[in-house]
């Protein structure tokens, strides 16, 4: 099976000449079905053109990133991916992407449910909850922590039958970490033997540590009392 047809055939005895000469070349064609397998080399006009270049014909690995025209693979090209995945590196170094969790201890979020406990991967509503949940008590007695490691501390106490110059003790909701920095304290109106002109010029607070205080509150006439002690700490 001959890949080209001669433009010229020759018969037994036929004289030669350059013109016949000639026409064997110029005048020569591809064999359609020799030359061409119809699909991924054709025939157009006589001349040989490429046609549709399956997969089959493409080497492995014979297409370079270099090829492919920036911002042309689209999302559908992308290969598929586990349900609450992204394509992400978090392997501490320089590596390739994978399929990692958006929500887990190997995810993007961690502890969707609880405190953070990474100082590099983001927080879920979760955390953030339970972050507010954790640093806020306020019921009769009350703390609040900010985030700045400030703790803001209030709080109710009521004795009765107080003689003059007895010393009363509270304790804080929580103790300060550190130290404490203020902590002050106001009687309200009594019912029993005082005035509150008597009870804010006799009150003082004695002593103070990171867990409790110690106050007096003395009645100026002398007479025992009932009293309603409200007070507020400041510390980290």
């Amino acid at each position: 099976m001959s890949v080209i047809t001669s433009g010229k055939i020759f018969a037994n005895g036929e004289q030669l000449s350059a013109d016949k000469l000639n026409q064997v070349i110029s005048g020569a064609t591809f064999n359609s079905s020799d030359a061409v397998d119809g699909s991924t080399m054709t025939l157009i006009g006589g001349a040989m053109a490429v046609g549709t270049i399956a997969a089959a014909q493409i080497g492995t690995d014979a297409v370079e990133t270099v090829k492919i025209k920036d911002a042309n693979v689209t999302l559908s090209k992308i290969a598929t991916q586990a349900d609450q995945t992204v394509l992400a590196n978090v392997s501490g170094g320089v590596a390739s992407p994978t399929a990692v969790d958006i929500v887990g201890d190997s995810g993007i979020l961690i502890d969707d449910d609880a405190l953070g406990t990474s100082d590099t991967k983001g927080a879920t509503q979760g955390n953030i909850k339970a972050y507010a949940d954790g640093t806020v008590s306020a019921v009769t007695n009350g703390y609040v922590k900010l985030p700045n490691g400030l703790i803001m501390q209030w709080g109710e106490s009521t004795d009765t039958d107080i003689a003059p110059g007895e010393a009363f003790s509270v304790s804080f909701p929580i103790t300060f970490p550190t130290a404490l920095l203020q902590v002050q304290g106001q009687p309200n109106d009594n019912v029993k033997n005082t005035t509150s002109a008597d009870l804010v010029s006799a009150q003082r607070i004695t002593a103070s540590s990171t867990s409790a205080f110690t106050a007096k509150v003395g009645n100026i006439s002398g007479a025992n009392m009932n009293m309603t002690y409200k007070w507020n700490a400041i510390g980290h």
